[in-house]
């Protein structure tokens, strides 16, 4: 059968709508120092809780701040900080699990460590 007619597996489709989802939100936070319309943290004590208009499309916070740009700078770092904290997270799961599958630790001498990092917040 030639790539034309091929129809994605099932798990494809249900998760091309998530995947593109999240991409174009990474997309976004990525690219916002082009996107965000002003600077994050120029107060204009002016402009105090303003409503969303065409050139404050979320309003402003106490501070006459542009939410917009907060958000789009703020969800920048958040969403490298996360990246960060789940590679770390991945890098000592792996490291962990061939350690305990290498050297002949039983599974509850595993299951305890991982209980033990599982109690700390």
């Amino acid at each position: 059968m030639n790539g034309a007619g091929a129809k994605l597996p099932v798990i494809g489709q249900h998760l091309r709508i998530p995947l593109s989802l999240a991409a174009l939100i990474a997309f976004w936070l990525f690219t916002a120092p082009q996107l965000a319309p002003y600077d994050p943290m120029r107060t204009q004590p002016d402009r105090q809780f303003e409503a969303p208009t065409v050139e404050y499309p979320l309003g402003t916070d106490h501070l006459g701040r542009d939410v917009l740009s907060r958000i789009l700078h703020g969800g920048q770092r958040t969403l490298i900080v996360s990246l960060a904290a789940a590679s770390i997270a991945t890098v000592f799961g792996v490291a962990l699990g061939l350690v305990a599958a290498g050297s002949g630790i039983s599974a509850a001498v595993a299951s305890a460590w991982i209980r033990a990092l599982l109690a700390l917040p």
